[in-house]
């Protein structure tokens, strides 16, 4: 999320996924603003492995938001269990374009 020319721009807007696949979701933060990631419908529909923030895991069930102060990088390992179209925005910064799609086949 932003970069060193843009505050306000995503590296990647749509995610195609399949059910039943595992991933790991990379998410960065160029660290120029707050950035607060928010895909609720999305976190509730996947199993969440472990969320790893540097050497720490974080052990979880569901995510409500990813919150960035500063530079920095989180990395969400799931599996999709349920098929759908889901938002992810950075709250405050809709306008600006920063949303995306994480689509579930």
């Amino acid at each position: 999320m932003g970069s060193t020319e843009d505050d306000f721009t995503l590296s990647q807007r749509e995610y195609r996924l399949e059910t039943g696949r595992y991933y790991r979701w990379r998410i960065a933060s160029a660290g120029r603003r707050e950035y607060n990631l928010v895909a609720p419908e999305f976190w509730r529909n996947v199993w969440i492995r472990q969320v790893a923030v540097g050497k720490t895991e974080i052990k979880t069930g569901i995510l409500e938001e990813l919150d960035f102060d500063d530079v920095g990088e989180v990395e969400v390992f799931f599996v999709p269990v349920r098929t759908g179209n889901f938002t992810f925005r950075v709250r405050g910064l809709e306008e600006r374009g920063m949303t995306g799609n994480l689509i579930v086949e």
